[in-house]
């Protein structure tokens, strides 16, 4: 009798496959931790250039705030500043033409320097203050051959205007239906001295009121720091220049096509209409000066590298790799080195 035995197939010996996979680790465990350990040696090498050039570039980002506060506040500025250990920065701002400032900020940190130009556009704005007279400004009111002097409370109805009417201390004006082709002027916007209490002005617009400038005042239509202008509910007042006054409160249909600065915050109780506006800085009138000035645009300048500078591109061991080890950089394919003519020249650039 013959007994029947079930075969099984023999199993695959993968003591080897076992092996392999624990060299190949082995492998890329060592590779790993040699990649590691070597980026740990250049970094502490370059560990010191690292730290000094942070803190000169921190050190520029502190000039750049020194020059912005010039700019705005519309003072030149040559001074040095220490922003902290081992940090200095100097700053100058100077002028560069009409409405043009050049910029230069050098930056010390840890013994590496950094120099920053430019070349910013300005353009007069208000701060805390509203806008003056200038002093050439001031005579040509005093000047004006047919001055219209309003020494008393007065009424103007159903008329036609020309030239300045200037408004002495404590005078109220009311227009109804009047065009002025020329500037309102208070007593008090002639000079820097403080009024009085009961020295204030005031307008008051019951009909319609029309304001077109005319040349003495060129783009003002109302200067008085001290004037508060209220117009009714029926009004309809319409100004083609700048506004300065101490408060405007508009009861009826207004349209300022212009600009307008009051000390106190003015109120619309009925429709207002801004021609224009926002589409562009609006510059005030050269009659006015302004204590501060906005930034229409800041462009940096670049100098053209000096015979020096393009020898040490040059000689750079680019990606790590020695002089001898890695081609030249005017070897370069496609013309890539800072002599060919490949490369775009780096002039100064203006706005």
């Amino acid at each position: 009798m013959q007994t029947a035995s079930a075969t099984h197939p023999g199993k695959r010996d993968q003591r080897g496959f076992v092996m392999l996979s624990l060299v190949l680790l082995a492998a890329l465990m060592v590779s790993l931790t040699m990649g590691y350990a070597r980026h740990a040696i250049v970094a502490a090498d370059s560990t010191s250039a690292t730290v000094a050039a942070q803190l000169s570039e921190n050190a520029l980002g502190s000039g750049v705030s020194y020059a912005k506060q010039a700019l705005k506040a519309n003072t030149g500025l040559t001074a040095a500043h220490l922003v902290g250990s081992e940090r200095t920065v100097a700053v100058s701002v100077q002028e560069a033409g009409a409405e043009l400032r050049s910029v230069t900020i050098q930056s010390l940190g840890g013994g590496e320097s950094q120099t920053v130009t430019a070349l910013a556009e300005v353009y007069p704005a208000i701060g805390e203050e509203i806008p003056s007279l200038t002093f050439d400004a001031r005579r040509a009111v005093w000047e004006f051959p047919s001055l219209i002097d309003v020494t008393a409370d007065q009424v103007f109805s159903d008329t036609d205007l020309t030239g300045i009417v200037l408004l002495r201390k404590g005078v109220d004006v009311t227009f109804d239906d009047v065009v002025l082709r020329g500037t309102i002027v208070t007593e008090n916007a002639l000079s820097d001295l403080a009024w009085n209490a009961g020295e204030e002005t005031s307008i008051n617009v019951t009909g319609g009121l029309l304001i077109e400038p005319g040349s003495t005042l060129a783009g003002c239509a109302v200067v008085g720091p001290d004037c508060d202008i209220v117009t009714g509910a029926s009004s309809a007042l319409q100004i083609q220049g700048v506004i300065v006054a101490a408060s405007l409160q508009s009861g009826g249909h207004s349209i300022l096509h212009g600009l307008l600065a009051t000390t106190a915050e003015p109120t619309f109780s009925g429709t207002t209409d801004f021609p224009g506006a926002g589409r562009a800085p609006r510059p005030w009138p050269t009659s006015l000066e302004t204590p501060t000035q906005n930034i229409a645009r800041l462009v940096f300048t670049v100098d053209n590298p000096t015979s020096t500078q393009k020898d040490a591109i040059k000689n750079f061991p680019w990606g790590g790799e020695s002089d001898a080890g890695g081609p030249a950089i005017d070897q370069l394919p496609n013309g890539s080195g800072p002599d060919s003519e490949g490369m775009p020249q780096m002039n100064p650039q203006t706005p």
